[in-house]
């Protein structure tokens, strides 16, 4: 399925999807403590699961707001295009919910590579200018352009581990 949103209407569907999960793994536990099922392996990747889908929302509103930080470097109303498996039918499974996070995930992922990649042709193109002779304003141009790649890139590798813990994330059968 391919849908449109906003690098903002992403971050905040992922947000709510990773918070939702982890409070379904968290009830689920909780309703597995205080009985025989307390002391199995399947109790245990209960636990992982919520506390690490816990982590991971954690870290993404540290990303959502160090991105509204960017403005308006970084346009969070830019409209991206996300591309991911829609299954049959209306029940969707907590694996299924998982991939549709990471898949919002990437294609913010893809368009801040973008920006970092016009913001360096930017800064190439006045560091042409160097040699016929650059003022201080330049210079200072040129500073702000390599701290928001530098923060940009920071919050592309952010991205990047929730993206690959998400996906070691294992959610058990019901059975």
């Amino acid at each position: 399925m391919v849908e449109k949103k906003t690098v903002k209407e992403c971050l905040e569907d992922a947000a709510s999807e990773l918070e939702g999960l982890a409070e379904e793994m968290r009830e689920w536990q909780g309703n597995m403590e205080g009985t025989n099922l307390e002391y199995t392996s399947k109790y245990e990747v209960v636990s992982e699961a919520a506390d690490t889908l816990e982590d991971k929302k954690s870290e993404l509103d540290d990303v959502i707001n160090n991105l509204e930080g960017l403005e308006p470097t970084v346009d969070l109303d830019k409209e991206v295009e996300v591309r991911y498996v829609k299954p049959y039918g209306r029940y969707e499974s907590r694996p299924t919910r998982r991939d549709r996070v990471v898949a919002y995930l990437e294609a913010v992922k893809d368009h801040l590579e973008t920006v970092v990649s016009n913001l360096e042709s930017e800064k190439d193109e006045l560091e042409a200018l160097e040699e016929a002779g650059m003022d201080e304003e330049q210079q200072e141009e040129i500073e702000r352009l390599e701290r928001n790649i530098d923060d940009i890139s920071n919050i592309i590798d952010d991205l990047d581990n929730i993206i690959s813990d998400l996906g070691d994330v294992e959610f058990p059968s019901m059975y």
